[in-house]
């Protein structure tokens, strides 16, 4: 408190400043980040940079960790400035940011290892926004909004769940990190069963039978999901489980959980099978086509690590809640056309294991014309998941849409965009009331 008011007369200054006007309607972003290195987070940002349209954004990039890596190169280059801010104190950072004449500042961090939401307290930029890094409300009264999209930010409980306004993209609010190397799946339609064969030979998979996997950190495990794994196995015959050993503790946590549930089968525990993290070359190339279905994990589900083996044409299973935190996968499989008739997307945790198992009893019919269904979005680019460029576009209208309504003078408001435009809840609720 004592800092915002030994700011107030600067900010006072800096909101009213020139900087401020975009009058050329060129608007300067501020990206706020730990993880502007070898991360998920800066994979996926990176992208979103190349793509912006100079003429209407400028991008500035504030690092809160002086680590640099080839991938922080890769960000510098695309980007109008790289402030390294490690070591300024939030006053410093703060007045830096308003001599920058930042329009939006956008916090990729929450709540997450190495955040500063105490700069934003500050309150050093107009409008502020929380996005990505953390998916979930900050409660906070500093900022404004929230991007997601209406799949993973439910807006029938937008009002009880964030204390933020939430802007509302088309699905999913945020591309696969790997969206720009598309080479990387190219190849996987042309791998031979043989080099399928020997990739479970190497990796300690059967070669046979019917594989489920989940490559998202056991941290995201919890007890209704495994449940629903031991369900799956105990109501199936020839089926396995692939879990990666993330933390290495967890093999032997999981097992003993495991035993619980042991119907009586001798295999049943030799059925889960754990492996080291792939290296990431094998892990896209073969990882989705030596398996037959991704289970997701409930309260939390695999964000990224989705957004990876849907690009590689591995169908994934998830159940929706009511957080954001567990709707994300919903989301991208909606942007596929996935969870039509619930297809991929269950109603609950029984129909979630019944799904699992009718479809590994119809390996060749459902399974294969799901797998062709997301492999032709991958390869038309035809879902904004797989397509960064038109994925900036909406991005930047976004920001546009927030900062037009600054300009007005109007408080924030839910923001839904749909192309260039953007329209409140109540215009929102309007236009499809008249359909």
């Amino acid at each position: 408190a004592g800092l915002r008011e030994a700011l107030g007369s600067r900010l006072q200054w800096s909101t009213s400043s020139s900087k401020h006007s975009s009058d050329t309607e060129r608007l300067r972003v501020g990206f706020v980040s730990f993880d502007f290195k070898n991360h998920p987070a800066t994979h996926i940002l990176l992208q979103v940079f190349q793509n912006f349209d100079p003429s209407l954004v400028e991008v500035f990039v504030y690092a809160l960790n002086s680590y640099q890596d080839t991938w922080t190169e890769k960000v510098k280059t695309a980007v109008r400035q790289y402030r390294d801010v490690s070591a300024l104190g939030l006053r410093d950072t703060a007045e830096l940011v308003m001599e920058d004449g930042i329009h939006i500042l956008v916090d990729l961090m929450g709540f997450s290892v190495g955040e500063r939401l105490s700069l934003f307290a500050l309150k050093p930029a107009p409008v502020q926004v929380a996005y990505m890094g953390y998916p979930g409300t900050t409660g906070s009264s500093f900022i404004d909004y929230i991007i997601c999209d209406q799949t993973a930010c439910d807006p029938s409980t937008s009002e009880e769940q964030f204390s933020e306004k939430v802007v509302y993209l088309p699905e999913p609010y945020f591309p696969s990190p790997l969206a720009l190397a598309l080479e990387t799946t190219a190849p996987v339609t042309t791998v031979s069963q043989q080099q399928i064969e020997e990739f479970r030979r190497e990796y300690g998979l059967p070669s046979d039978g019917f594989i489920y996997c989940c490559f998202s950190q056991l941290g995201k495990l919890d007890k209704p999901t495994f449940t629903s794994w031991m369900d799956i196995l105990t109501r199936t015959n020839g089926t396995y489980l692939w879990l990666l050993r993330t933390p290495p503790e967890a093999e032997r946590n999981i097992l003993k959980e495991a035993m619980k549930h042991d119907s009586g089968d001798k295999q049943f525990l030799k059925r889960i099978v754990f492996t080291d993290k792939l290296p990431r070359e094998k892990f896209l190339r073969f990882a989705s086509r030596a398996c037959h279905l991704f289970l997701d994990t409930h309260l939390y589900n695999a964000h990224t690590v989705a957004a990876e083996v849907l690009q590689g044409g591995l169908p994934l299973l998830t159940l929706p809640g009511r957080t954001m935190a567990s709707r994300v996968a919903s989301s991208f499989l909606q942007s596929l056309g996935c969870c039509h008739q619930d297809e991929l997307c269950a109603r609950s945790s029984s129909d979630y294991v019944q799904k699992a198992v009718d479809l590994s009893r119809n390996l060749s019919d459902l399974l294969s014309r799901l797998r062709k269904r997301i492999l032709d979005h991958v390869h038309k680019g035809s879902s904004l998941l797989f397509n960064p460029r038109d994925f900036a576009k909406v991005f930047s209208d976004g920001l546009h849409a927030i900062w037009q309504r600054y300009k007005r003078g109007e408080e924030p408001e839910h923001l839904y965009i749909n192309g260039t435009v953007g329209v409140t809840s109540a215009q929102h609720t309007h236009m499809h009331s008249e359909l």
